[in-house]
């Protein structure tokens, strides 16, 4: 119990087991990464702080190198989530990372972000993959490749946990992060796009749809124009054009193109009907349905109605041929893949026998 009190109270990250890219180090080969049945022993368990290495001031802002270092070193390369789109990793067997550098024109912080963690009965606490691997990048901050199929054991964020530069002259910005349906998508004309920011957004405009701001989110809804959309988002601090297509609701019902007959023909040779021993008819797209021929007063002729892709078809039955000096009528109803119904109904009279 003490032991779980212990580990409920640390706020949990999680490691990306991963080989440096450069370096000498390679992702093939690592025997010696931690992985989940690994977690009892508590030495292996690095925690991870940030610390300020040196600062510059520039004339308007302020340049900080700083460092991730882990305690114990890590017996396998580390991958930390930095700002909460970023990666950082620090190496097996080194305490620290690499120093990194960024320059601060507005307040900010850098920090190390807490992931997700679930509990799994005889495993304990394990990292929440899918949840994870929705925004994982492919290379770290320093270049480095990130792999997609690595286990993700779990290790502990620090005091200090974060680096905070204010800039006190200079408004905060805001960077774009995500976008759901993520830019590529097709869309309903009526869809919504949520945006995440890293910090709220200012004077949030778009090029299409109406945009709504709540903290770090920004609500782009409909309607949209059908076809090809370029969304451009503009704040205070900059833009980001999102691709997408607008695929319009099918509203249309299918309908009669071509066929064997056309409603109203007169004087059809019943004759090359009979040797075909087809009758045919052609839709304007891919269709479901039934599909008969009938004389004038209702009654079924007896060929076999079928419909399969955008056409139907009625074949005869030996003894059910059609004869001379009748009006037939070929009825049925059809549908499309959005539903939309067509009721068909195609007269024709057979020709006088000479």
């Amino acid at each position: 119990m003490k032991k779980w009190l212990y580990w409920k109270t640390l706020a949990l990250m999680l490691i990306l087991g991963c080989f440096l890219g450069c370096g000498g180090d390679d992702f093939r080969g690592n025997d010696g990464s931690v992985t989940d049945s690994e977690l009892d022993n508590e030495d292996q368990i690095p925690t991870i702080t940030i610390e300020k290495i040196k600062t510059e001031k520039l004339e308007e802002g302020e340049k900080v190198w700083w460092r991730l270092k882990a305690d114990p070193s890590p017996k396998t390369d580390l991958a930390v989530w930095i700002n909460g789109r970023d990666w950082v990793i620090i190496p097996k067997s080194k305490n620290n990372s690499e120093t990194l550098n960024n320059t601060f024109h507005f307040s900010r912080e850098i920090r190390i972000e807490s992931l997700p963690v679930v509990s799994v009965v005889g495993k304990g606490l394990v990292v929440d993959l899918e949840l994870l691997q929705r925004d994982l990048p492919d290379e770290s901050l320093g270049g480095h490749r990130i792999p997609k199929d690595f286990d993700f054991p779990i290790y502990n964020v620090g005091d200090p946990s974060h680096i905070l530069v204010e800039v006190k002259e200079l408004l905060p910005t805001a960077w774009f992060i995500s976008a759901r349906p993520p830019s590529g998508s097709g869309i309903a004309p009526n869809a919504t796009i949520v945006t995440i920011f890293d910090s709220s957004p200012r004077d949030v405009t778009v090029s299409a749809g109406t945009a709504t701001v709540a903290g770090r989110t920004v609500t782009i809804r409909g309607p949209f124009a059908p076809g090809p959309l370029n969304l451009t988002i503009t704040w205070a601090d900059g833009t980001q054009t999102l691709s997408y297509i607008v695929i319009a609701p099918d509203i249309l019902a299918p309908f009669v193109i071509d066929g064997t007959v056309k409603n109203g023909d007169k004087d059809v040779d019943p004759q090359k009907i009979n040797n075909d021993a087809v009758i045919e008819v052609t839709f304007s797209e891919d269709v479901t349905g039934n599909i008969a021929l009938q004389t004038e007063a209702g009654h079924d002729v007896g060929w076999l109605g079928s419909v399969k892709g955008n056409r139907g078809r009625l074949e005869l039955v030996r003894g059910r041929e059609i004869g001379n000096e009748t009006t037939y009528v070929i009825r049925g109803k059809v549908r499309d893949a959005a539903g939309n119904e067509t009721e068909i109904s195609i007269t024709f009279i057979t020709a006088i026998k000479l």
